[in-house]
């Protein structure tokens, strides 16, 4: 069927994403209705009620001499209001017995980043994104911590490991103490560390680099990435591009380069989109280097950027398009072949559906955004009707097109209906 020439002028898209996941801009799941839950018999045992946590409003300086005379750490957990992965992380592990019980060897608190005390806890901590999760000892000092959401066996893991004083700050302090000439050891405190102390982090990491000047090429290119990074996590955006841009020119063809690279046009771009700032960057890196893989992944990121920029092109385009049902048909088509914007995408095409009273081919758009989406059941049936207006050739690709998904929809339902093949326990369990 006909659309217009302009989609050729687009690639399949990616988008450029944070490492932190985000149910920000996600629209809250509907729950199935369900009949009310059964009242329990009066001899039943007692629910299960997850980790036990102090009062909101206790202060921290309570927690801590709690935390003293209970010889017990105090754990922080630093989330707010509008953060989708704490709860998340309240309802799948927090709830849970077996992390209650790993749990009762802390004093645990919850604590707002964003309300009273925990503004200035969440700064003194280093608690940027949610959920961060801080141990501290009795006298506040930090022990280790755990940032973002984790499922329940991985966070048990690291409960353990924490417990058991592998790995956490404590512990590699005194590696560094004992063996300074340790480059892991140092490269793991200070990236530990740098949350709460960016400037003790930099100063080892800085003087790490000295020590390998010219005997270590690669160790040295790999913390000036690392100065870098944690330059751009604490705010120093200036310094980050200034420690990627030395190692685009002096360490081009270590393994840092790449992650220099994608650091540097990650500043350049930062939260005000400067998209040409980014390829700016990697402009510098074609014209610098040829072989290896740094041109390669030069040239992914450009993509990356080009698709995003595509992106935020289709959205102005809907906005232009206003409610011109042909123009906006053409917008949406576009996201369709780009796989880019789905979610708005099939906002735009359901209004140009209703402006053009169920245009055929219009609802061809929205059929076929809805079966990429996953929707195949409206996608069937919008099509099926579609396809019941026409005749010829263009009622055959409509016909192609619901062969095609009704197939996906059956075979989504017999993989649903054979069971899972049981896993035999191995001795032991």
């Amino acid at each position: 069927m006909q659309r217009s020439v302009l989609r050729a002028a687009f690639v399949a898209t990616a988008v450029l994403c944070l490492a932190v996941p985000s149910f920000a801009d996600e629209p809250a799941p509907v729950p199935p209705s369900a009949p009310p839950p059964k009242e329990a018999p009066a001899d039943a045992p007692a629910a299960a009620t997850g980790v036990v946590f102090e009062a909101h409003d206790l202060p921290f300086a309570d927690a801590l001499g709690k935390a003293k005379a209970a010889t017990k750490p105090v754990f922080i957990d630093f989330s707010t209001e509008w953060c989708g992965w704490c709860r998340k992380l309240e309802k799948d592990v927090f709830s849970r017995e077996d992390v209650a019980q790993a749990m009762a060897a802390f004093v645990c608190l919850h604590v707002d980043a964003e309300k009273g005390e925990g503004v200035e806890l969440a700064k003194r901590y280093g608690a940027h994104g949610f959920p961060t999760l801080v141990v501290v000892d009795a006298a506040g000092d930090e022990v280790d911590r755990i940032v973002g959401y984790l499922p329940p066996e991985k966070y048990l893991a690291e409960i353990a490991r924490i417990r058991s004083g592998e790995g956490t700050l404590p512990a590699l302090k005194a590696k560094v103490a004992a063996s300074p000439d340790d480059s892991d050891a140092v490269l793991a405190y200070a990236e530990k560390v740098s949350a709460t102390k960016p400037a003790e982090a930099d100063g080892l990491l800085e003087a790490l680099g000295e020590k390998a000047k010219g005997k270590d090429r690669a160790l040295e290119a790999k913390v000036l990435g690392v100065r870098a990074r944690l330059a751009e996590e604490t705010g120093d955006a200036a310094k980050a591009g200034a420690l990627c841009d030395r190692i685009l020119e002096e360490f081009a063809d270590t393994e840092a380069a790449a992650g220099a690279l994608a650091n540097a046009v990650n500043v350049k771009i930062g939260t005000k989109g400067d998209f040409a700032g980014g390829l700016a960057v990697i402009e510098k890196v074609r014209a610098k280097t040829k072989d290896g893989k740094l041109p390669l992944d030069a040239e992914v990121l450009a993509a990356k950027i080009h698709a995003a920029m595509a992106g935020q092109a289709l959205a102005r385009a809907a906005a232009a398009a206003g409610d011109d049902a042909e123009r906006l048909n053409e917008v949406a088509w576009m996201a369709f072949e780009m796989r880019s914007n789905l979610r708005a995408a099939i906002g735009w095409a359901r209004k140009a559906v209703e402006l053009s009273k169920e245009a055929p081919e219009i609802v061809d758009t929205l059929a076929s955004l809805l079966a990429v989406a996953g929707n195949l059941d409206e996608a069937i049936a919008l099509e099926e009707k579609a396809a019941a207006r026409l005749e010829g050739a263009m009622r055959v690709g409509f016909e192609l097109n619901l062969a095609k998904w009704k197939a996906e929809r059956d075979a989504l339902k017999a993989a649903d209906a054979v069971p899972a093949t049981p896993v035999e326990p191995s001795k032991g369990e």
